[in-house]
């Protein structure tokens, strides 16, 4: 790497092929730093002159990448009337209980919203849930039940049982590979033919549905409001599947996701066509909110469509789980990973300064801990985040734009050690959220429209594409919309030394208080 670094300086054009070697020289080591294989993790902890400063001070000469001084965006929307969004059912109709409905192939996103409503409104409303959690291309109730985490809550009953989509979900979801990245990843063979299939069953009917059969939800088709999340493409088929009926969307995963290429855009005219009230036939309102600042900037730069964005909070989980704290132990959370056990080498190099790490440990008053073992989260038995609250810590290597265990395990109070700031772009663009295979954009949304940069947006990440992952500059300025970035009591560390430091002299208590 110090050689290919040192190559990027050399600027002499009367050399023959120097400029050309050169940009060769600055793609070779953008993608050793944004390399998916996580390669250059412990560049920083290695104890070689080389780090990642470094050589992002070769890319960026003389001093490295310099940030905007742009406010970023904010992290998450303010409280606001729902009358403002243009959303304001439940305060318009005046009803003691409501009936949701909830369709998608994400537990804990359906979980999210249930949770939420059942802790904030039950003084005021009394909601009844239904929901059908699913697992692409199984047919059948209890493969469901057996392959997804839904069997982990509420006793299974968030399930998909409705033989309808069941037999949907069988005839047009396959398990299979991106084009591009080549990551496994669920597609829908023919988005329009289970659009086509889905508002036959659920709004013109059918023999089933009619049937009065112990395998068909009634409930499905009384709701007073719907909810859709992954993947997003859902949105389309129950915004005209229940027309009159308004619909909510919480998403976590890209807008393409589960869509092939070739049927991208015409997805992304409908949805923009969904969130702008102009989906045909349709009366009632729709709302589309992310999970993630990011991923709702990434929607309006795709579509222009505006959607909100809200932090899972996941008040869904239950009180922590073991015997006891499990004392002077730091659990890893898995990470994908084709080059280090990450767990391991954490535990050899506390091996290796066990008398330094002592020391500090005294000098700050035995604050913190003496001599960390780091435990793998998959060598555990229970990997529940209820289990992973009895450590110590956690210390996450992040592996997305946002991971639900972040959201769980930050509820649940323990502290969270995360890379520091500025080397988290290296990291959150290497998962589903910003892989090529999802990069389509409308030809009036984008950079150009005229209203990406409309008045009262703010963020460096403005003058950039989302996934434009070779490029540092972009990559950054869209980690500050992570919350890997905007967590407040999040813990940083640089490189391993420091996280042991840190593990040795700081008081946890305070940041799990």
């Amino acid at each position: 790497m110090a050689a290919i670094a040192y190559r990027t300086r050399n600027l002499d054009e009367s050399i023959p092929g120097v400029l050309e070697g050169r940009a060769h020289a600055l793609r070779l080591l953008s993608t050793i730093l944004m390399s998916r294989s996580n390669a250059v993790d412990f560049l920083d902890s290695a104890g070689w002159p080389f780090t990642q400063a470094k050589a992002l001070m070769h890319m960026f000469p003389p001093r490295g990448p310099t940030r905007s001084s742009t406010p970023p965006a904010r992290p998450d929307d303010p409280d606001m009337p729902l009358e403002q969004l243009g959303f304001n059912v439940l305060a318009s109709e005046q009803k003691r209980t409501w009936r949701v409905v909830a369709l998608g192939y994400h537990t804990t996103l359906v979980l999210e919203l249930v949770s939420l409503w059942e802790a904030f409104l039950a003084d005021e409303l009394a909601i009844e849930f239904t929901a059908h959690v699913l697992e692409p291309g199984m047919g059948d109730a209890a493969e469901v039940r057996a392959a997804s985490v839904c069997r982990d809550f509420q006793a299974g009953a968030l399930c998909g049982w409705d033989a309808r989509l069941l037999r949907l979900n069988q005839e047009h979801f396959v398990r299979g590979q991106l084009p591009v990245s080549g990551l496994p990843s669920p597609q829908i063979r023919d988005p329009e033919a289970f659009i086509h299939d889905f508002v036959q069953e659920f709004l013109v009917g059918s023999s089933l549905s009619s049937s009065g059969s112990p395998a068909v939800d009634a409930r499905i088709h009384g709701a007073d409001l719907y909810l859709c999340t992954e993947p997003a493409i859902l949105c389309g088929a129950m915004g005209r599947a229940f027309p009159d009926r308004p619909l909510l969307a919480y998403l976590a995963n890209p807008l393409a996701s589960y869509v092939p290429a070739q049927f991208a855009h015409a997805w992304l005219s409908d949805f923009a066509d969904l969130a702008a009230g102009h989906m045909h036939g349709r009366s009632a309102p729709f709302m589309a909110v992310a999970s993630t600042r990011f991923l709702a900037e990434q929607i309006r730069f795709q579509t222009g469509a505006p959607t909100m964005a809200v932090r899972p909070l996941a008040a869904y989980l239950g009180a922590r789980r073991g015997q006891k704290r499990r004392e002077d132990e730091v659990v890893v959370l898995r990470a994908p990973s084709v080059f280090w056990n990450s767990a391991c080498i954490l535990n050899s190099i506390a091996r290796l300064n066990l008398e330094e790490l002592s020391a500090a440990h005294e000098e700050h008053s035995k604050a913190g801990i003496r001599a960390p073992h780091f435990v793998a989260s998959e060598a555990l038995s229970d990997g529940a985040s209820e289990v992973l609250a009895s450590f110590e810590a956690v210390v996450i290597f992040p592996y997305d734009v946002s991971q639900m265990r972040l959201y769980e395990l930050y509820a649940l109070s323990v502290p969270i050690f995360v890379p520091a700031r500025h080397q988290l772009p290296s990291y959150v663009y290497r998962g589903m959220t910003s892989i090529e295979d999802f990069d389509h954009t409308l030809p009036q949304a984008g950079l150009e429209s005229p209203g990406w940069r409309r008045e009262g947006k703010t963020g460096a990440h403005l003058e950039y594409h989302p996934f434009d992952r070779m490029n540092w500059l972009a990559v950054d300025a869209w980690t500050e919309l992570t919350h890997w970035a905007s967590l407040p009591h999040l813990m940083h560390f640089g490189n391993v030394a420091e996280l042991l430091l840190q593990l040795a002299k700081e008081d946890l208590r305070p940041v799990s208080a």
